[in-house]
């Protein structure tokens, strides 16, 4: 199983209301969307670790184009040439970590995932993610960083794994922009 599995899992996660404004008939700017995001896709079958895809745009973005751009499974990886919004929950580590199979992992890497870490990955995006509560730690292939709420991270290209190693939940909204090829690390 990976992330992208298509399953009956209800995520027990907390909603995240979507905001998006447009423009009516009279070029005026206007609410068009105003709900709790109805994208929601649980992680690793875990019903408490899950995504809530928030929107989903090619750069530049079309700001004309009407309706709902998002699909679900969602995928970690931006669009080629876009970028992706989203808010990911993450449950304490106790609550899942040792208890997935030899075959769940986030990304299936094609090399044997390199690593014990089953979160272990790394997109050819640029990222930026803010904790909006909680605290988590990003693991990198040398060293980690513990991030609270408030902080912020550009994290560009790199491989790296998100842990929490508390007893509550951390939410982080991240946007995930495509990027250009590292020589050497990327197809």
């Amino acid at each position: 199983m990976n992330h992208t599995e298509t399953s009956s899992i209800v995520p027990r996660v907390a909603s995240v209301r979507r905001i998006v404004t447009g423009h009516n008939a009279q070029g005026r700017a206007i609410v068009v969307i105003d709900e709790a995001s109805p994208h929601v896709d649980v992680i690793l079958g875990i019903d408490t670790f899950a995504t809530t895809e928030l929107w989903t745009t090619q750069v530049p973005a079309d700001n004309v184009a009407l309706g709902d751009p998002v699909t679900l499974p969602h995928r970690i990886a931006p669009p080629a040439g876009g970028a992706v919004f989203r808010v990911v929950e993450f449950p304490p580590d106790r609550d899942w970590k040792g208890k997935l199979r030899a075959d769940q992992k986030l990304i299936d890497t094609g090399d044997g995932n390199q690593s014990n870490n089953p979160m272990l990955h790394r997109t050819r995006s640029v990222d930026f993610a803010v904790v909006i509560a909680g605290e988590i730690y990003c693991v990198l292939d040398e060293g980690e960083v513990v991030m609270r709420a408030g902080d912020v991270m550009v994290q560009r290209g790199t491989n790296h794994a998100w842990e929490n190693r508390s007893e509550q939940p951390c939410r982080v909204a991240f946007v995930l922009t495509d990027a250009a090829p590292i020589p050497g690390l990327d197809a």
